[in-house]
């Protein structure tokens, strides 16, 4: 589920209030915020839709592949390792010489 920001506007010290009195509860606002939009959703969505959108999500979630993370290339202002050439082509060991 993609996460949407909302923002309104709140008396900061009603915000403070609120503020101390969670941590007295060992609670946050953003959980109870979270708690508090979960039940209006609950509240106000017909369960038919809640049950479509958990559906589409689920179909969504097998459709898109996993993402794979990417290796980054190293940078070119690294120190090469044992072995390794840089750009300027020294190396930090010397190359073995093949017989012709």
């Amino acid at each position: 589920m993609k996460p949407t920001t909302i923002e309104f506007s709140f008396d900061d010290a009603k915000l403070d209030a609120i503020n101390i009195f969670l941590k007295d509860k060992n609670a946050t606002l953003s959980e109870e915020l979270d708690r508090f939009m979960d039940a209006l959703y609950k509240k106000h969505v017909p369960q038919a839709v809640r049950e479509f959108i958990e559906k589409k999500e689920a179909e969504d979630a097998k459709a898109s592949p996993p993402q794979r993370p990417t290796r980054k290339k190293p940078s070119a202002d690294r120190n090469a390792v044992s072995g390794e050439e840089t750009d300027g082509g020294a190396t930090t060991r010397p190359s073995e010489e093949k017989p012709v």
